[in-house]
């Protein structure tokens, strides 16, 4: 449901009916199972859904912020900067078209492997992932 629906509000208990669970033991269960809340998985997978159509460079930032499921592009970017080991814009300015095309490549891979949980195939820091608190 949360994968298939990214640009709905999803709510916790919607999402406890939909698993016939009360929304106490489903927020306890789901934190469990995927160490993140519901609000927090929820947001990565519209990230990691943004992340991907950003990186294709065919959708204007607007237009996938909303499609995403955000209410606005200020909460969008907020939530973009607040990610961690993930370099989303790197020096574009002075770049060519196809290297800023093959750089928006390679930051859509970093966000895409942070969000689902897994070590960025380039990190600036790569001592630092270890530490790292999931």
């Amino acid at each position: 449901m949360i994968e298939r629906d990214t640009d709905c509000k999803l709510s916790l208990g919607a999402l406890a009916q939909h698993a016939g669970l009360s929304p106490y033991h489903f927020l306890r269960s789901f934190q469990q199972l995927t160490g993140l809340t519901p609000h927090q998985y929820v947001l990565r997978t519209r990230l990691r859904e943004a992340a991907v159509r950003l990186a294709s460079g065919k959708d204007k930032v607007l237009d996938v912020a909303f499609d995403c499921g955000f209410g606005d592009v200020s909460n969008f970017n907020r939530a973009f900067l607040e990610l961690r080991n993930v370099v989303l814009v790197p020096h574009i300015g002075s770049a060519t078209r196809a290297t800023r095309t093959a750089m928006a490549m390679l930051a859509g891979k970093n966000l895409s492997a942070v969000l689902s949980g897994r070590r960025p195939p380039n990190l600036l820091n790569p001592e630092a992932w270890p530490k790292r608190r999931r």
